[in-house]
């Protein structure tokens, strides 16, 4: 998962995880960044394939409007291409 805050450069923030499911199952994932204050934030998420090649999937602006507290990102499933 990669963040931007104010306009900025994106900035990988949180820890790797490893794909889960199938080709034809796909999964889905949830992530919450803790203590985030201010805002509005920008998220992406970045996928890394076994050849090292990587993938951006479309931001997500998130608005917040109280601080500090958890922001939610649910990106919904991803299958292979």
């Amino acid at each position: 998962m990669q963040r931007r805050e104010n306009g900025g450069d994106f900035a990988r923030v949180g820890e790797f995880l490893y794909a889960q499911g199938g080709p034809l199952s796909g999964a889905s994932y949830t992530w919450t960044d803790t203590g985030i204050d201010g805002g509005p934030f920008v998220y992406r998420l970045e996928a890394v394939d076994f050849d090292q090649s990587v993938e951006f999937f479309a931001p997500t602006r998130i608005e917040n409007d109280t601080a500090p507290s958890n922001g939610h990102v649910i990106y919904l499933p991803v299958t292979a291409r």
